[in-house]
This record gives C-alpha cells, structure tokens and sequence, in this order.
C-alpha cells in the first residue's frame, strides 16, 4: 500500500515539475515579431516659429500700438525635462504606451520583467547593478544600493543658463521642453502667469546635471520579459516606448512676469545672475526688473524646499549657487530629465511638441507715417574724396516711389546764386527714395547721392522728439558717399522735420 501510494506522489510530482517547466518557458519570437511589424507612433514633423495668421486689434487686447499676430511651432526634444517630484513613471527601464507620450499622459505597460542591468555616469567603483524584477521601487532600490555602496567621484559643478519668453499656457510646454502633464501642470502651477495681461512673461531656467542612470540596450524585445503576456493588448498598436536614461541633477525655476518689454528684460537678466556671478551690479540690475515684475521661483533637488515662493533679491539664486553645488552622497540630486527609445529599433525618441499661440507686436510707425523736412544746402557742400572744391551748377531733388515707379524731379531754385538754400519734401512715405543730383550747365549728371531710407528717418525723428532738426549742418550734418564713382562726398542738413 505505501509502496502505491508513493508511486502516485511521484507521478503528481513529476507532473507538477513538468507542468511549472512548461510555464516556465518564454518563447519570445513571436512577441519580437509581433514588435517588428508594429508601426512607429506618428508625430508632427519639427518646423521653426512661423507666422499663422495676423488679426489686427481683436478682441480684449485692441490696441492701436500693437498688432495680433498667431504663430506655431514644433519643436523636437530627444532629451526632456522633469521640473516636478513625481517621477513614478521616469525610472530606467520603465515601458510606455506611445501614442500616450503624444498625449502628454504617460501611460505605464505593466507586465512581468526579465532582469535588467543599470548602470552609472559616475566614475568610480563598479558602476552597474542587476535589478531582479525591474519595477519602480525595486529600481529605486537598486538605485540607492548603488550610489550608497560604492565610492564614486564627484562630477565637475557646471550651471547651465537658459530663457525663453513664454506666450500661452500651451507654449510653456514647448518653453519648458516638457510634454508630460504632470510636469508643465507643475511648473504653470508655480508660475502663474496671467495670460489676459499684456505683459511680458519669461522663464529663467538654471539646470545643474550630476550624472545619468541608464538600462542597457536590449538586443531583442523579448529581452525586456520573463514570461508570457497578452502583448497585443499590453503594448498596443504602435511600437512602444522604454526610458533607456534619467539625469539627475538639481534644477533652480524662475517664472518673471514684467511690464517691462522683452528686449530690457532680456538686458536686465543678462546683467544680473545670468553669467554665473551675484556680484553688485548684478543685484542692481535685477533690482531693476523686481521693481516692475511678479517673480516666482521653485528649485527642485539640493537642500532647498523652496516651491513657487515669490522672491524680490537675489538671495535665492546666491543660495542655490553655493548651497549643493557638488553631488556627494548626502546630495544625490533628483530625476531632473529622461531619454526614451523606440522598443525594438532602439531609436533615441525625438517627441515634438507643437504649440500655436498669439504675439503682440509692436508697430513700427515708420511704416505707417510720413515726414516733411528741409535739405539745406551749402554751395561748399559737396567736395572731392580728397578734400577739393567742387563747383557744380544745378541741384535737383530725385523722388521716386519703389511701389508705382513714379518719378518726379525739381530743380533747387536759387542754388548757385546764394551760399546757403534750402528747399523742402513734402509727405514722404517709407516706398519713396530721394535722390540728390549735381548738373554741369549741359545738364550732364555729374554726381549723384542717395538720402536715408525714410523709415530710418521717421523712426530718428520719433525717438528724439526734442529736436525738430534730424541731421542739422551746423552740428551734425549728413554726409553720404557718391553713388556710382565714389569719388565726391556730400554734406547736407536734413532740418525742420514734421512726421505724420
């Protein structure tokens, strides 16, 4: 009776062996296959700024000084930021839904994992570990048993500076050089920015990289699991996505809101922390911008908590500078940015962030007004490249219009009988040219000179509208070469200006 009874027992467990050996086995060929056929995950193509449309003073903004103008842009980013704590989907290794990534969502492919290897920028110690049963906390372990038991040196301290001019809450992703959600809600969070003002809006951003942690390449998809799964419905229709690298690191936001205009922002900033020194000038010039703007700043990694305060010194910036500069074990920094790469290509992924948003563009009234002024000419005016008189006998003044090739010319009346005569242009818009013309008694042209384009010259007028002379003769003539033999030179005021 014992004798059947330990038959039986052997068969079951023999059956039981062979059944587990069964399950065991992960024939991975028709998953790599099933991969291969997938399509990529289609994205718009990258394209610079471009001009959509132009819609004059419409609605709350209607502004006589400025125009609406609406522009896109798609920008491709092979590296992406992480400007927020959470960072449960961004460990290397981590599978992703592609068409999700477009998406900005981020879905996680969940299913059993084969070991993966990880490895260190650090120099050092061995720099690679084998996480088992690649998840997030058990990476996370790793990760730390890594960096905590192993001598690794500290890499270079180097700051890295950057601004972009933000115009819509869908461009800050596109400023930022985030798509994931979770990141540009973070950091439009802190920011603030209202986009009903006419405001100037800027993100100052000042990224420190400690070292990367990255997965080695699979040779297959298949490398990337144990056993056998429901790939179908698990990766989807398009090939998926795994973060092959995460950078880590510390990073120092800083969102300013200003009445200031971009031009004397971007001056202000630079004079300030943006080379890498808080020196007294520096505190002086960002004086200037705390003066007429909201600024907010978060740091993310290092020894501060500091999230979305808003600031009005320097003191902030003087503390992230000096305070964590050096990875060590005690600052170890955070996941900052991420790389992805295309299941079974390998392919570094390049996710393209599109955005359409408005500008206000100030007019250029140069464009749009017209200007009289008086030439005064003296009859020792125009001389030779040496310095010799020159005696011509007649003046004309050449108008022509680049728009309708219309021409007109008029002689200057009392130029050779007085020493001094001037002569006045009327309404001259930004398409006409003006020339001045010396004749000999046949009529013959001897020299010829070219006036300012008009737009430089209403633009000279509205920017000094103390003065009603442009280029007055007695102080601060113009003087221009000839036009086709170069070999005279010419001194006449342009004086008396009215610009409307």
């Amino acid at each position: 009776m014992k004798s059947k009874l330990l038959q039986v027992a052997s068969c079951l467990l023999l059956m039981a062996c062979s059944s587990n050996s069964k399950e065991e086995i992960f024939e991975g060929s028709k998953l790599n296959d099933y991969v291969e056929k997938l399509p990529s995950v289609e994205q718009i193509a990258p394209f610079e700024e471009r001009k959509v449309s132009n819609d004059t003073n419409r609605g709350r903004f209607r502004n006589d000084d400025f125009d609406l103008e609406e522009y896109e842009v798609a920008v491709g980013f092979d590296e992406q930021f992480l400007f927020s704590a959470n960072d449960e989907i961004f460990y290397p290794g981590s599978l992703v839904v592609a068409s999700s990534v477009i998406e900005g969502e981020y879905v996680p492919i969940t299913v059993p994992r084969a070991p993966l290897k990880i490895s260190t920028s650090l120099v050092g110690d061995k720099t690679s570990i084998t996480v088992d049963s690649p998840k997030l906390s058990s990476t996370r372990d790793a990760i730390s048993s890594l960096l905590s038991d192993r001598n690794f040196e500290a890499p270079p301290a180097s700051l890295r500076y950057t601004t972009d001019e933000v115009f819509s809450k869908n461009h800050l992703k596109v400023a930022i050089g985030a798509s994931y959600e979770g990141t540009s809600t973070s950091v439009s969070g802190s920011a603030e920015f209202n986009y009903d003002k006419e405001t100037t809006k800027m993100i100052v951003k000042v990224i420190q990289k400690y070292y990367t942690i990255d997965s080695d390449i699979p040779s297959n998809p298949s490398d990337f699991f144990v056993e056998e799964f429901n790939f179908k419905s698990k990766l989807g229709d398009r090939k998926p996505l795994y973060v092959s690298s995460v950078t880590y690191g510390r990073v120092f936001l800083m969102s300013i809101e200003s009445s200031m205009n971009k031009i004397d922002l971007e001056a202000a900033l630079q004079g300030s922390f943006l080379k890498g020194k808080i020196t007294a000038k520096a505190e002086f010039e960002f004086s200037k911008i705390a003066k007429t703007s909201t600024i907010k700043a978060t740091i993310l990694g290092g020894n501060s908590d500091l999230a979305g305060a808003e600031i009005g010194d320097l003191s902030a910036v003087k503390d992230f500078i000096s305070k964590g500069a050096s990875y060590s074990k005690e600052n170890p920094g955070i996941p900052i940015a991420y790389r992805l790469r295309e299941l079974g290509t390998n392919e570094v992924f390049k996710n393209v962030i599109y955005s359409k948003y408005t500008k206000r563009i100030k007019k250029d009234a140069a464009l749009t007004k017209r200007i009289s002024f008086d030439l005064n000419f003296n009859w020792g005016g125009v001389k030779s490249t040496s310095g010799a008189d020159i005696d011509p006998y007649y003046i004309y003044i050449k108008r022509m219009n680049r728009k309708t090739r219309a021409v007109s010319e008029n002689r200057v009346p009392g130029f050779g009988v007085y020493y001094w005569t001037k002569t006045r242009l009327e309404g001259v818009g930004k398409d006409d040219v003006v020339y001045i013309i010396y004749r000999d008694s046949d009529g013959n042209d001897n020299h010829a000179f070219k006036l300012p384009e008009t737009a430089g010259l209403i633009r000279k007028g509205l920017n000094n509208a103390t003065s009603k002379d442009l280029f007055p003769y007695d102080s601060n003539p113009y003087i221009t070469s000839e036009l086709y033999h170069k070999t005279s030179v010419l001194k006449v005021g342009i004086e008396s200006h009215r610009i409307f």
